[in-house]
């Protein structure tokens, strides 16, 4: 329900930022509308490609897709553009990941520097 309500308020909204367009593909995938979110995603990612929590909310997304390569890529992105490792790793969302080895080496390599 809250995501809906979200989601409203935002399509009033004349102009999404990055940001805001990741959030409503990750309100979109709570609700079970994927296709529109991963349409969504992919327009946050075209507007701002340097973006920690774009890449972070699409890491969400491609994991709750089954995409865990794709999740791995963007993980990394969310990284490598700023995004804290240390909570990358205690994300419940991304459990999925957890005993996939290039996510541990991502984690490990990170929380090294």
């Amino acid at each position: 329900m809250h995501y809906q309500q979200a989601i409203s308020l935002m399509r009033g909204l004349k102009h999404l930022d990055a940001r805001q367009l990741a959030l409503q593909a990750h309100y979109l995938s709570q609700l079970g509308l994927q296709k529109e979110a991963v349409e969504t995603m992919a327009k946050a990612i075209k507007q701002n490609a340097e973006s920690a929590e774009v890449w972070l909310l699409d890491a969400l997304l491609q994991t709750k897709l089954g995409q865990h390569q794709t999740a791995l890529n963007s993980a990394t992105r969310a990284v490598q553009f700023g995004y804290p490792v240390k909570l990358l790793a205690v994300d419940p969302d991304l459990q999925p990941l957890a005993s996939d080895r290039s996510f541990l080496a991502l984690l490990q390599h990170n929380m090294e520097k």
